[in-house]
């Protein structure tokens, strides 16, 4: 009996010292100390000043083209100057025609007037330019080497412009009739002189009308030939005589094609 409490008592003893055992932390592993850091290399100090790239010299030559030189400048501005070039416009026309009537207003007195104003329009025409100049029809086709057709034109622009001068000339002295048979109606004494005078009045009118209307086409008609190539020829005949006499030019003046082109690009076409 004294044996089997002594055992008890044992394996108690020692299941308190295994739990005992168990709860105590396990010892922590030892470290070893680290080594001591090396200082941190310092980083070569930057240049203050950035030292320049290299210059930057003329602009390149464009391919084949000869080096741009004092005359080389003269002689692409003599090319410039002397080209021809077909260009498109607009005009503005009409609103420079008005016609005024007075009516009588009765009682109110005075008279009422009406104006009559031709509206304005626009027209897309095209005009022949020798470099920032418009040049005229005659002048485009001598420039172009057809002689015999601008001496033609010319010849056709003076007989209508001597045709409009003679027809003005007669509405001319029909407004001297028309002066003169006034002053001589105001100083006539006898009926008959007054009537004369007032017939000589009316033919006056009649003739000077007559003359502004009829000189006004032959006129508007040579201008028309002197400035608008457009009653000559078609533009596309035009852009052709243009360009040949370009190229006449670019080879007399040793222009290079490409020197040419970039000429040609600020033409408005």
């Amino acid at each position: 009996m004294r044996a089997s409490s002594k055992m008890t008592i044992l394996a108690v003893t020692l299941s308190l010292s295994s739990a005992a055992l168990a709860d105590e932390p396990a010892p922590a592993p030892a470290v070893a100390p680290a080594a001591p850091l090396a200082p941190a290399a310092e980083a070569p100090a930057l240049p203050l000043a950035v030292p320049a790239g290299p210059r930057m010299g003329p602009a390149p030559a464009l391919p084949g083209a000869p080096a741009l030189t004092v005359e080389r400048l003269a002689t692409l501005r003599a090319y410039k100057a002397q080209r021809l070039s077909v260009r498109e416009e607009t005009e503005l026309r009409g609103g420079g025609t008005s016609m005024a009537m007075g009516y009588p207003m009765g009682r109110l007195g005075g008279t009422t007037t009406f104006m009559v104003t031709d509206p304005i329009y626009t027209v897309h025409t095209w005009g022949v330019y020798q470099g920032p100049d418009r040049i005229s029809t005659p002048d485009f086709l001598a420039v172009a080497g057809h002689k015999g057709e601008a001496e033609a034109l010319r010849a056709d622009i003076q007989r209508y412009d001597a045709r409009s001068k003679r027809r003005f000339g007669a509405a001319g002295l029909g407004a001297g009739a028309v002066i003169a048979g006034l002053v001589g109606m105001r100083v006539a004494t006898t009926p008959e002189q007054y009537l004369a005078w007032n017939l000589a009045t009316l033919g006056g009118s009649a003739v000077g009308i007559s003359g502004l209307i009829a000189g006004t086409f032959p006129a508007a008609k040579a201008g028309r030939l002197e400035r608008s190539p457009s009653a000559v020829m078609e533009p596309g005949r035009a852009r052709s005589l243009a360009q040949e006499h370009n190229d006449a030019l670019q080879a007399k003046l040793g222009v290079t094609p490409q020197e040419a082109w970039l000429l040609e690009l600020g033409d408005d076409r």
